[in-house]
């Protein structure tokens, strides 16, 4: 699902040329994808508790393919912006029921692997698909032959599917509904607000360069080899699968606070960078982002799935990812509008500013001292 997300983002500067799509067109419709993942995630997100983990994510699965079609047939600003909201609702249809289903499956003594899996598997996915269609660019492939391989792996994971354990059998299910995801207990408001100021930070990062990566490379670094502009994000998401292990074996709180530091750190050098030249320190901060990036949303998840039960698991999750959804898309979209007034550097030393006050933000609540009480039949170690 992921790696349909990443791998439309070497071809923006093939769509910039061929059909005239500005800065603001390639962050708009990033933002469409965000909105429309936020949107269905907002009224759907508890689905997979009625319909079972399984049924929830084939449906996902489903839209993910049309979305690839239409990335095949892209000609205009139109068909992208199309493309976008398709591939936004396939994630935000399967995401939580993904996630759930993972975690649901986890053993005992297990649930940091479990999150890192459920919170690395987006990004690496990204980092991929950003890879593999920067490669296929400069083998000289078709622009449909990336989108036909997704959809092909996405159709292979429907039929696998089907031969799957559910972990909601009918007994367990609530009564079939669409209302709001936003199923925060009170006991974890504050856990919850603090969790989402770090991974709204994170995933600005990772928006903006899903959007204005090729653009970076060129502007700031003089480059605009396609495998060097999808580098750019993997860099970043991709590393950030390392981080969640990195710091699995401290305490969610202690690994939360090891994860931001990194990633303030890598974020202000990111800024350095373009300010200096140095495409070596850039890819650097990029790392040390990425690494950041993960040991971050992986503690956080960690840190409010232990304050929860298992009935509670969708629903905060769909609000986890609600939140970064919306939270990314609109800084990333005013980047876009606001890059042909005050120039790419001036955007993106903005944008690492806001990230950086956010983590910052993230850091002093996770560092200020609170009583919580404890979930009821909490299960989730």
């Amino acid at each position: 699902m992921s790696f349909g997300s990443g791998a439309p983002v070497p071809f923006f500067p093939l769509y910039e040329q061929a059909y005239g799509i500005p800065p603001a067109g390639l962050t708009g419709g990033y933002a469409l994808y965000i909105l429309s993942a936020a949107a269905v995630l907002l009224f759907a997100g508890r689905l997979s508790d009625s319909l079972g983990r399984k049924s929830v994510t084939m449906f996902g699965l489903l839209f993910s393919i049309a979305g690839c079609a239409c990335f095949a047939v892209v000609d205009g600003l139109a068909s992208l912006l199309l493309a976008r909201v398709l591939t936004g609702c396939a994630v935000g249809l399967s995401m939580s029921g993904i996630a759930s289903y993972v975690i649901d499956l986890h053993r005992p003594g297990r649930l940091t692997l479990a999150a890192t899996i459920a919170g690395a598997g987006t990004p690496f996915g990204t980092a991929l698909g950003a890879i593999t269609a920067g490669l296929l660019i400069e083998w000289g492939a078709a622009p449909q032959v990336p989108f036909i391989g997704i959809a092909t792996v996405n159709a292979l994971a429907l039929i696998g599917l089907i031969f799957a354990v559910e972990t909601r059998p009918p007994g367990s299910r609530a009564a079939l509904r669409l209302e709001f995801a936003l199923a925060v207990p009170t006991r974890i408001r504050f856990a919850f607000i603090t969790a989402c100021a770090g991974f709204v930070a994170t995933w600005i990062l990772g928006g903006m360069y899903q959007s204005l990566g090729p653009t970076i490379t060129a502007t700031s670094f003089y480059d605009d080899d396609r495998i060097l502009a999808a580098s750019v994000l993997a860099s970043v998401v991709g590393t950030s699968v390392f981080g969640g292990p990195l710091t699995a074996r401290f305490r969610a709180r202690t690994a939360t606070i090891i994860g931001l530091a990194m990633f303030v750190v890598g974020v202000g050098s990111i800024a350095l960078a373009a300010h200096v030249h140095s495409l070596a320190l850039f890819f650097g901060a990029n790392f040390l982002s990425g690494l950041g990036f993960g040991a971050t949303f992986a503690a956080g998840l960690r840190a409010l799935l232990e304050r929860i039960s298992a009935d509670e698991r969708a629903g905060v999750i769909s609000a986890v990812y609600l939140v970064s959804y919306v939270g990314t898309a609109i800084p990333t979209f005013f980047a876009g509008v606001l890059v042909p007034q005050l120039g790419l550097t001036a955007v993106l030393d903005l944008t690492c500013a806001l990230i950086i006050l956010l983590a910052v933000l993230c850091l002093v609540g996770t560092i200020w001292p609170r009583r919580e009480r404890p979930a009821p039949n909490h299960d989730a170690n």
